[in-house]
């Protein structure tokens, strides 16, 4: 998951386009110059009486130039599924008009390029003419089902994410786990290991039993106190590990496409980027003991959505004229 911009910025047209180009090599870009001058190439033949007879060649060319551009870019909008669905779906609609259009105009040049084709050859030559109608039938048939199948997804990304939402302000052992990182960390403390490092080990959850029967058989009010302190902290540690494991699956299922990523974001974005925030100390403890790998999704999420947060605060601030 790559951060960018807020994808609200500048027109429609700007941004469909931008969203395609960001994906140009310098072979795509030479490919878009050869499409311009093979574009360029059939207006003129088309308006040329010399010339006319070779449109289909230079029709031919576009459609090739024209694949061989928007390949890759095709390849890497495909890997972002449905976030680029528009874009997809509209390119194959151009590819595919461009495909009839190169047929169409093949098919009413090749007899000025063939003078001898007798009258016979002809007649079985217009049989050519029912491979577009097939060809739109089948296209036709696949881009039904490729947008009646993103529609679908898009409803059970969003039940999953209206779902998940759910269980994260409802659920009683999540809620549970809240109250303990809540009960030992104020909203403004950070997670630093010069405070707390002593609980980051995972291993310190195995002496809650000890520690519990201390308690209990402890008499000195202040030991008492003191033991119920260290217990809440090795408690409120073993929390934020599963708080943040929770958030991390979540952003693996957005990432995936299984989640609905603008619903979870107006709902939890804030507690996610604040947990973020304040356990910059623990997550560096923890990836530097063995976990390299731990909560990597969610670091891109917060990223991107520390990102749009910026953007709509910019957004609203020129609005309102400051």
């Amino acid at each position: 998951m790559t951060t960018k911009k807020n994808k609200r910025d500048g027109t429609l047209l700007t941004r469909f386009w931008a969203d395609t180009i960001q994906h140009f090599t310098a072979w795509d870009k030479w490919m878009a110059l050869l499409l311009s001058l093979s574009f360029s190439g059939a207006l003129i033949s088309h308006f040329s009486t010399d010339l006319y007879r070779f449109r289909a060649i230079w029709f031919v060319l576009v459609l090739v130039f024209f694949v061989l551009m928007m390949f890759r870019p095709m390849v890497q909008l495909g890997v972002q599924r449905h976030k680029k669905l528009a874009q997809l779906t509209s390119w194959a609609v151009i590819g595919f008009l461009l495909l009839l259009i190169t047929l169409t105009a093949a098919f009413f040049a090749l007899p000025d390029m063939l003078p001898s084709m007798t009258d016979d050859k002809a007649a079985r030559y217009d049989r050519i003419l029912y491979i577009p109608p097939i060809l739109a039938a089948i296209w036709a048939a696949g881009f039904g089902w490729f947008v009646s199948y993103q529609a679908t997804m898009k409803t059970q990304r969003t039940a999953h994410a209206v779902a998940l939402t759910m269980q994260l302000m409802s659920n009683s052992e999540i809620q549970s786990r809240f109250e303990k990182f809540r009960r030992v960390f104020a909203p403004e403390d950070s997670i630093e290991p010069g405070v707390y490092g002593a609980y980051f080990p995972a291993r310190r959850v195995q002496d809650l039993p000890i520690l519990r029967l201390r308690f209990d058989a402890e008499t000195e009010t202040d030991k008492k106190r003191l033991l119920i302190q260290e217990i809440a902290k090795i408690e409120a540690i073993d929390a934020l590990r599963s708080i943040l494991n929770q958030y991390e699956f979540m952003a693996v299922g957005i990432m995936q496409g299984d989640l609905d990523e603008d619903i979870l974001y107006e709902t939890v974005s804030t507690n996610v980027r604040s947990i973020w925030k304040r356990t910059e100390g623990y997550r560096k403890y923890v990836n530097a003991n063995r976990e390299v790998l731990a909560w990597t999704s969610l670091a891109d999420l917060t990223a991107d959505w520390n990102l749009r947060l910026a953007d709509e605060e910019n957004e609203i601030k020129k609005r309102n004229g400051g």
